[in-house]
């Protein structure tokens, strides 16, 4: 495997990052967007991530951007607030290389260190397996699946509830400083 180089997102990322998720809502059930957002909407969404302190990196093979990984609010309810989603996406032509697992891995190491206690992802389709697979070798345990709840590509789609715990997991009440996701 190329070694896959991992980094903050930048502003200028959004152009190439805008592709690669086009290529996802379009072709795929890993999201189910029906059209793609423009860069500019996909930077705003970034902007917002952002200003709750939540992590959004990107990999670089080469010095090209290969994909790009995020976490986000899994419920804006103070009780989730230690709680996150995991979002990966990866350029096509990169996809069975491992670097999805590269940017997993890296998203989970700065999610624990931010003292999250649970990762979450919500799989579009059973039939996602690549995606499946990646959590799997990533700690994730398959929570339950939700048959039929979305419509994309003319079919109804499930949902494949995965989750891993972080740091302490479950294992000791929250101590550390409250997140203000209200703001």
């Amino acid at each position: 495997m190329t070694e896959v180089m991992i980094r903050p997102v930048k502003q200028s990322d959004f152009d190439a990052i805008s592709r690669i998720y086009a290529e996802a809502v379009e072709t795929t059930t890993a999201n189910w967007e029906w059209k793609a957002p423009s860069a500019d909407e996909l930077l705003r969404r970034y902007l917002e991530l952002r200003e709750k302190a939540y992590p959004y990196i990107v990999g670089e093979v080469a010095g090209e951007l290969i994909g790009y990984a995020y976490a986000s609010p899994f419920n804006l309810r103070e009780g989730y607030q230690w709680v996150v989603e995991d979002s990966v996406y990866i350029h096509p032509d990169h996809f069975g290389r491992g670097h999805g697992s590269v940017l997993l891995a890296a998203l989970i190491e700065i999610c624990t260190a931010q003292s999250y206690r649970h990762m979450l992802a919500v799989i579009g389709s059973s039939d996602n397996t690549a995606s499946i697979k990646l959590h799997e070798k990533n700690g994730f345990d398959v929570m339950g699946k939700v048959p039929g709840i979305g419509w994309k590509l003319d079919n109804w789609q499930d949902w494949v509830l995965m989750a891993r715990p972080l740091g302490l997991g479950t294992s000791a009440p929250p101590t550390d400083i409250i997140r203000s996701i209200a703001n």
